[in-house]
Order: structure tokens, then sequence, then C-alpha cells
């Protein structure tokens, strides 16, 4: 059983084949869902939210290491979860948006005209971004849900209508960045026909978007490559970190200056700055979601419905 060690200043990491690591890198493991784990969000209060293809919605007391709160959603085939500025929390799913309130009984809220919905984000202003299978990302007032606000419509498959949006973001200047079909778009909300900027083709499929510190962009693709990518050049895209055995990344999330993780079949913390090179991992086989907690840890679900917390040893 091979293992490597990780030395980020003030914490030596160790990872192994069967997903055990050493005292310095902590695990624990909440047990509940009993399908793959599709969605995991860290919410205001402290707490994990998390959707599986059970269909059940669960809310874990990480404190306690219990859960809180099951909801019995009956979801199939779930994209993505997040929470909103007023704690109701927001799906995403082939059937529709949903939005969920977590008190005093769970009750969903279907966003009109929300079919094939594969990506969602919560934006500063409180507003929801979600992105559809027919290359159209849709802004909403969670309060007013009679019509969106805006429709940004350029994705494209092969020149024509109908591509995939497999995630929206923020960005730090306020713009939306999408992405579908190999592309990245960035767009201004208040003028949606017209595309900022553009990266590739990059010939694969792209699901996570991460703005990185240094103003570059990490985006995870198809064939277990992370592509790194600069706003003033997006037509000059390079690889990043490769996945051994070449498994789909479809998270990629910053962590701190210089340091990524991301998520194919394992959990790989690297540098940007020399993405060829794996700092750590946490190599439990077959994750299926990753979300970073307020305190450094990482959730990772997995198809086996578990989620483990990894303390790599970064702190809060």
């Amino acid at each position: 059983m091979a293992a490597f060690v990780l030395v980020l200043g003030l914490v030596a990491c160790t990872s192994s084949r069967d997903g055990q690591v050493g005292s310095a890198g902590k695990v624990e493991v909440l047990a509940g869902h009993t399908d793959a784990v599709v969605g995991l969000t860290a919410l205001d209060d402290g707490r994990l939210a998390s959707v599986a293809d059970d269909g059940d919605i669960r809310v874990w007391d990480l404190t306690a290491s219990a859960v809180d709160l099951t909801i019995k959603a009956g979801l199939s085939k779930v994209a993505a979860i997040d929470q909103l500025q007023d704690g109701r929390l927001i799906t995403a799913s082939p059937s529709g948006a949903e939005i969920w309130d977590l008190w005093p009984a769970p009750a969903p809220v279907r966003i009109p005209d929300s079919r094939s919905t594969y990506s969602v984000a919560v934006l500063s202003d409180g507003t929801i971004a979600a992105g559809d299978a027919n290359g159209t990302v849709r802004i909403w007032n969670p309060n007013d849900l009679a019509e969106p606000l805006v429709a940004y419509q350029q994705h494209t498959a092969a020149g024509r209508p109908g591509a995939l949006v497999n995630d929206v973001v923020e960005l730090s200047d306020g713009t939306i960045a999408s992405s579908a079909a190999g592309e990245v778009h960035i767009w201004d909300r208040r003028r949606p026909m017209q595309t900022l900027a553009a990266s590739g083709p990059m010939q694969r499929e792209l699901f996570s978007i991460t703005e990185l510190s240094d103003g570059w962009f990490a985006s995870a693709g198809t064939n277990g490559w992370v592509y790194l990518w600069d706003t003033s050049q997006p037509n000059s895209n390079q690889l990043g970190f490769p996945e051994p055995g070449f498994y789909t990344d479809t998270d990629v999330i910053e962590l701190e200056r210089d340091l990524v993780a991301s998520r194919g079949n394992h959990v790989w913390l690297w540098s940007p700055s020399e993405p060829s090179k794996a700092l750590a991992a946490y190599e439990r086989d077959n994750s299926t979601a990753l979300a970073l907690l307020p305190d450094g840890r990482l959730a990772v679900g997995y198809y086996d419905g578990e989620i483990h917390l990894w303390d790599p040893g970064l702190g809060s």
C-alpha cells in the first residue's frame, strides 16, 4: 500500500489507496444516504446540505456528526444544490429547479420554465442563475418567479443551439461565467446578448468553473484534466492537473492562493503554478461530489452514499 507525504508549512498529510490518512489528515464519515451523493453545499449556519440519488435532501449538524433534517424530496438525477440568502435551498434536476423551505415544513416551489436545469448559482444580489440543457442561462428573482430577469442564450453545440450548461458562477467583478460544449463564456447580465470572452474550444465537455486569485480560471473536463486559462488571453488555454487514469474531473475548488483541490475518481491537491505534480490526495474510489467547509475541511460525497469530511490540515 503506497503512501506519500505532503508538507504545507505546518502540517504533513499522508494518503493511501483505501482512503485512510494519517493522524494529521483526519477523516470523519457521515452515513445516511443510500445512493450516490451528487451535491454538497456548506450552509451559512455551519451545517452541510447534501442531495443524493436516493431522492433525499439531508442537512447535517457537523458538530454532532448527525443528520439534522431529512427531506424525502423524491428528486431524480439532481445535478446541483445551493443556498439562497434567506436560508432556503435550491436544487437543479432534469425535472426543473426547485426552491425548498426548511422551516416550518419543507415544501418545494418549482421555478417556471426550468425543465432540464443542470446548474444553479446564487448570485451576490440574491438572485438565482440557472443553466439548462438548451444552452440558456436564466437569472431569476427568488421572490418573484413570474418571469426571468435575464436570459443568456449564446451557448451552442457544433454551431447549433442546445448545449447543456454544466456550471454557472458569478465572478469577482460581477460578470457571469458559464460552461457548455467545451467552452466557458463570460458575460454581463446587463448585456445578455453579448459574450465578453470565451475559452477554447477545448474539444472536451467542461464542468466546474473556478476563478483563481491570480485572475486565471480553472475548468475541469471530461478527459481527466483541469484546464487553466487567462481571461486576458482566453483562447490560449493550457492543460492543468491530470488525474492518473484519465477519470472525469467534475469539481475544482481554490483552497488558498496557489492551492487547488479537484475531484475525479479521487480528490487531489495541487498547485496551479506547478500543475503536473500532485501534492496530496484522498484516494478513496468513486467520489461523486466535493465542497469546501468553512473550517478548511473538504466534504467528499461518494457513490455508496457516504460523505467523508477530510481534514488535510489547512485550517479555516
